[in-house]
């Protein structure tokens, strides 16, 4: 991201013939991967809870509209967002694991699902990971931490677009490491 702005932009629509000032939510423009013949883009975003962008509808539309075509002549992109685009999966994730990022989990935790799950080839269920932890004598909260923690460090890999629960698939970070291994080379490096 080359630049980000909060209420920029002030620009003037001619709506119903009447001249009204609008600025955007957010501007914030960024390198194109291919910066020719692309270079910089720039993208002014309004946001708007889902409800009232349902409920106002007929009075916002022609207002985004004009803004649209009057930013386009200004060489900058215009979008609409929401709630429901904003608060997602994977953004709930990102949240936790950040969270978790700082959660210090005993070695032998680790050490106890790492014996459990590091020579699996197929992946697990979340719930599986919890259960080894539970025989260990770890409490859920302990564990929940544990597994957002492991989950922020990339030691447990799974699929962060979904909302993850104990049914949620995942792999242990070296399996796909291991799988390439030859059978009697397995205990080599342990």
């Amino acid at each position: 991201m080359k630049s980000l702005a909060t209420q920029q932009p002030t620009v003037v629509l001619d709506l119903n013939r009447k001249r009204r000032k609008y600025t955007p939510d957010v501007l914030v423009s960024w390198r194109s991967d291919v910066e020719w013949p692309f270079g910089v883009q720039t993208v002014a975003f309004e946001v708007k809870p889902f409800q009232i962008l349902q409920a106002e509808h007929s009075e916002l539309a022609p207002k985004f509209r004009a803004a649209r075509q009057v930013l386009k002549g200004m060489g900058i992109g215009f979008r609409v967002i929401t709630d429901r685009s904003i608060e997602t999966p994977r953004l709930a994730n990102a949240l936790r694991m950040n969270e978790a990022r700082s959660y210090r989990p005993r070695e032998e935790w680790y050490n106890a699902a790492s014996a459990k799950f590091r020579w699996r080839e197929e992946p697990f269920e979340l719930a599986e990971l919890t259960s080894v932890l539970a025989s260990e004598g770890v409490r859920p909260f302990e564990a929940e931490g544990f597994i957002w923690h492991w989950i922020a460090r990339g030691f447990i890999q799974c699929d962060l677009t979904r909302p993850i629960i104990g049914s949620t698939k995942c792999i242990w970070w070296m399996m796909r490491t291991l799988q390439s291994t030859r059978p009697h080379e397995k205990g080599a490096g342990d």
